[in-house]
């Protein structure tokens, strides 16, 4: 099967060109969330990177596991997490670290004393380790 370019190119410049198109689409949420990353900052300053990380594992707990499965699908980050990964990801560098297994590791970033995961391989998930490398969450 191949695919027809110039319909490609068409379709393409016609969907960027609809301000409700797909990509500008995309684009908007994308500008949206990068809005809210003083907010996230604001909000990590005033009640601590511990205080932050607890709330996220009791929100990920076994209620939203179960709200997750009941959806027909596997557990999920929420909002929030999704959040602080896009400010993660856009505002530190990733930094390795041999202490922290190594399979199917994508990307790793230290933060406030944490170090945040992302593992690919047939799917993907987060892990989110403490300062002595126990994991306290796991997406």
């Amino acid at each position: 099967m191949s695919i027809d370019l110039e319909k490609f190119r068409a379709a393409l410049e016609a969907d960027l060109a609809d301000p409700n198109g797909y990509w500008n689409t995309l684009i908007k949420k994308d500008e949206a969330a990068r809005a809210r990353f003083p907010k996230v900052e604001a909000y990590i300053e005033k009640h601590g990177m511990p205080a932050v990380m607890d709330r996220l594992v009791r929100e990920h707990g076994e209620e939203w596991e179960q709200k997750c499965w009941d959806r027909g699908c596997e557990t999920y980050p929420n909002q929030k997490f999704n959040l602080l990964w896009k400010y993660i990801t856009e505002s530190y560098e990733p930094v390795h670290n041999d202490r922290i297994p190594q399979d199917f590791l994508s990307a790793s970033y230290f933060v406030k004393g944490y170090w945040f995961t992302i593992y690919c391989g047939q799917g993907c998930f987060y892990r989110v380790y403490d300062h002595d490398i126990n994991t306290i969450l796991q997406i």
